[in-house]
């Protein structure tokens, strides 16, 4: 597999992700996961795909697991991208996350992804 490809791997899901989850929030509205009582960000769900990625990763996986590694890694850094700027930027309450600048700041951190990946993918 070559860089190019596994930077399409990782930005695929980021961004779909990206995308996916301000639709839901802006078409359907906020929903929240509570587990005994709380809140649980998807911040947390992206560090529970980011761990098991970065192990498998860590060991050279075959070509199949190498893949679905790849797009976990993209889908948790979506996630914690989109939550990253809400849980330290603002007071982290329901006004906070539909206000405008938010997109904005989650999209800075999403485009500097963006660009260090794509930095990565011609050097083959």
């Amino acid at each position: 597999m070559t860089r190019r490809d596994k930077c399409l791997w990782i930005l695929v899901p980021l961004i779909g992700d990206f995308v996916a989850q301000r639709g839901w929030l802006h078409g359907v509205g906020i929903s929240h996961v509570r587990l005994g009582g709380h809140l649980i960000h998807h911040l947390f769900f992206g560090i529970l795909l980011l761990v098991p990625a970065a192990l498998s990763l860590a060991f050279e996986p075959g070509p199949r697991r190498l893949r679905a590694s790849l797009a976990m890694l993209g889908l948790s850094m979506g996630m914690i991208a989109d939550e990253f700027y809400y849980l330290v930027f603002t007071a982290a309450d329901d006004a906070a996350y539909l206000a405008s600048f938010g997109p904005a700041l989650a999209s800075i951190l999403l485009c500097a992804a963006v660009v260090m990946l794509i930095s990565q993918a011609p050097a083959e």
